[in-house]
Parts: structure tokens; C-alpha cells; sequence
């Protein structure tokens, strides 16, 4: 009997690794495996940081622009409260200076009412014309006070013109209670409605005309 090698198979071996190799394998591996975990988390930090960067960079841009209308808001609703006080003042300016007037008016209307109480007492009406006739910036004494008749009597009898070291001389166009007072180079106007005009034009800027201003000597003869 004969033997032949034709179509045999080779015998393998298993190769059986020593202690030694075996902890060279388990370490390669550990190794591999904690190189791999730490660049792995790296680069899932890395890609956390950029996401958080772009989220940082999204709120900073709503902000901005919630602040800008914000802004722009409230800076047209000042506009808007400005304007509206604006109109406000032109259309009240008018109703104040009406009711100022108004009230300037019925303030003169008092005072000729009162002023016209106080005439009726003789004395204190002749004695408050006179101290009108000598009231004036200038130190010119006048050349004679022309009076109501009646107030001269009152002011003779009381020796009030004399005191006053002036002439006076009886007008009986005169009012009681009104006076002229005559000076070399014009006149002073110390009657009742001169004296209203003139707190008028103070109070309402009325015209005077033919009216002296107060403590003043127009030129001209009455």
C-alpha cells in the first residue's frame, strides 16, 4: 500500500499568545479606545462652542434690533406729545389773552366806579386832582393848575392852593376832580379819563391820543 500526498491539506497550527503579548494587546487596545473617546469629546466641545457663539451672536442681533424700534418708538411718540403740546399752546394762547383782557377790562370798569364813589366827597376830589397836577418828573413848578370852579372853592377853603405855592384859576369845562396843570412849554393832563387812559394803555396797550403819558409835559396849549 502506498501513500500519496496528493490532495492533502496543510495542518495549521493556531498561534497561542504569550501573557506578555497579551497585555501588549489589551493596552494597545485600552489606548486606541481612550485616544478615540478624547478626541471625539474634543470635537463635540468644539462644535458645542461654535453652536453657543451662534446663538450669542443671534440674541445680541434681536436685541439690537428690539432696541432700535424701541427707540425709534419713543422717539416718535415724543415727537408726537411735543407737536400736540405745540398746537395745545397756539390754541389756548389766544382764549389766556382774551380772558387777561378781559379781565384787565372789568378791573379799569372797577376802578372808575370807585373812582367815581370818591368824587363825591368834594375835599378828597379836589385834593387828589391838585397832587395829580403836581405829580411830574420835571422839576418845573407850574404856571397855574386850572380847576373845576367848585374844586377851587374846596381848596380855598382849606388854603390847600396856597400851601401848594401855585395859581389856580377856575375852568368850568373842567369836570370836578379834574385838573391842567400849565407850564411854560405845555401841559400836564390830570383829569379823571386821562389817568383811566393811561392805566389802560398800561394794561391793554390802547392808543392815547390827545392824552399826556404818565408824568410827562406835551408840548402845546390846550
Amino acid at each position: 500500500m502506498s501513500t500519496s500526498s496528493a490532495g492533502a491539506r496543510p495542518a495549521v497550527f493556531p498561534v497561542v499568545a504569550t501573557s506578555a503579548q497579551s497585555r501588549v494587546h489589551a493596552d494597545a487596545k485600552a489606548s486606541g479606545y481612550t485616544q478615540g473617546h478624547a478626541a471625539g469629546y474634543a470635537a463635540g466641545l468644539q462644535l458645542a462652542a461654535l453652536d453657543a457663539a451662534d446663538e450669542r451672536a443671534r440674541t445680541a442681533a434681536e436685541h439690537a434690533r428690539v432696541l432700535a424700534a424701541l427707540n425709534a418708538r419713543t422717539n416718535a411718540e415724543l415727537a408726537a406729545l411735543r407737536t400736540a403740546g405745540q398746537a395745545l399752546g397756539l390754541r389756548t394762547a389766544p382764549v389766556l389773552a382774551d380772558a387777561e383782557q378781559t379781565l384787565f377790562a372789568c378791573a379799569l370798569e372797577l376802578a372808575q366806579a370807585l373812582l367815581g364813589s370818591e368824587l363825591r366827597d368834594g375835599e378828597t376830589s379836589a385834593r387828589a386832582a391838585l397832587a395829580r397836577a403836581l405829580d411830574h418828573d420835571g422839576a418845573d413848578v407850574p404856571l397855574r393848575i386850572r380847576m373845576n370852579p367848585s374844586d377851587i372853592a374846596t381848596l380855598t377853603g382849606l388854603d390847600a392852593g396856597t400851601a401848594a405855592g401855585v395859581d389856580l384859576a377856575p375852568d368850568p369845562a373842567l369836570n370836578p376832580g379834574d385838573a391842567i396843570a400849565e407850564f411854560p412849554h405845555g401841559y400836564l393832563d390830570a383829569t379823571i379819563a386821562a389817568a383811566v387812559a393811561r392805566a389802560r394803555t398800561a394794561l391793554l396797550g390802547d392808543a392815547l391820543p390827545g392824552h399826556a403819558l404818565p408824568g410827562a409835559i406835551p408840548a402845546g396849549t390846550p
